[in-house]
């Protein structure tokens, strides 16, 4: 089953409404709290190991607009808003390419009846026990796991315990890129893709673009300003060449156009490529040193969600 990037948001958030609005409560269950505890404690990325092609770290509050668009993925957007209500922020990681597939953090304020719900009244859930001693549910019919307490909620496609206790991939460690928080300063949505430029590959090919763009990580933060929203892509090549041959190519793209695709009953993906196109190269590229900056916008919240529903489709 193929997880794209704005669908986490529907698969958990619609995973906690069914907690919240689907089971009746009964006696307190305590869910791992001792180690949830633990998991709030650590620094933002701490719980991830290094191996994801995707790292988001998310205000939940200040990016509400947008985030409102993402966890559409069939779910009513009135449920999704009283979890979101009570979030501050969430981090997630996709491992797309291995078992576990994706981990995400919300932490947040939540109520007591979430602490105090049992999800034995829900038939396609079942209480387990990880190996670290702490219990958590799962449904198997979605592939899903749950862990929560009053502060933090952990969603995983496994046991969302083995994140926490550093067994989930091979002992790896997360080397967060330098200055990624100077990068993100004022960013309402950020984080890197670690596999490089492939996702915007992807969707180069995809509009039959001529070249290929060779990173070892991309970056990318979402600030708002003056009620509208401005991207960040900055790509860290192998070398200052690198990155001096890709400026000449962007700024050449930008100069002779590309591809045009017909408007009149053009198919919706292709007008989402035309308009990810037009945003990729509405201002030339800023080049420091090995590394590339592109700077997208002013977009709105609908505009910002498109552009990772875009990204999602090609990157996974």
């Amino acid at each position: 089953m193929k997880q794209k990037i704005p669908y986490l948001f529907a698969i958990a958030l619609s995973l906690f409404t069914a907690a919240f609005f689907s089971c009746k409560t009964r006696s307190a269950v305590r869910v791992g709290g001792d180690a949830l505890r633990k998991l709030a404690e650590m620094e933002e990325f701490e719980p991830f190991a290094d191996g994801a092609l995707l790292y988001l770290s998310i205000d939940a509050v200040n990016s509400r607009p947008i985030l409102d668009l993402l966890t559409m993925g069939g779910m009513p957007i009135r449920e999704a808003a009283q979890i979101l209500d009570r979030t501050s922020t969430i981090t997630a990681a996709f491992y797309p390419r291995v078992d576990p597939r994706f981990f995400a953090v919300f932490q947040g304020n939540y109520p007591k009846v979430l602490a105090d719900l049992s999800l034995k009244a829900a038939a396609d859930w079942k209480r387990r026990r990880s190996e670290t001693g702490a219990d958590y549910w799962r449904t198997e019919k979605d592939r899903l796991s749950i862990a929560f307490d009053m502060k933090t909620i952990a969603a995983s496609d496994t046991d969302p315990f083995s994140f926490i206790s550093n067994t989930a991939l091979a002992n790896t460690l997360l080397s967060v890129p330098q200055g990624f928080d100077e990068f993100r300063r004022g960013a309402v949505l950020a984080g890197w893709f670690g596999g490089g430029a492939d996702a915007l590959n992807a969707l180069l090919m995809a509009m039959e673009t001529p070249f290929e763009i060779q990173a070892n990580r991309m970056l990318f933060s979402v600030t708002p300003k003056d009620e509208a929203y401005y991207v960040v892509l900055q790509i860290e090549t192998p070398s200052e060449n690198a990155a001096r041959s890709l400026s000449q190519l962007f700024s050449i793209a930008r100069l002779l156009g590309v591809k045009g695709i017909e408007q009149g009953g053009a198919p919706s993906r292709e007008r989402d490529l035309e308009f990810f196109m037009d945003m990729l190269f509405s201002n030339p590229p800023e080049r420091n040193g090995a590394s590339l900056t592109l700077r997208l916008g002013p977009m709105d919240a609908v505009q910002t969600a498109l552009l990772f529903n875009v990204f999602s489709v090609y990157f996974y």
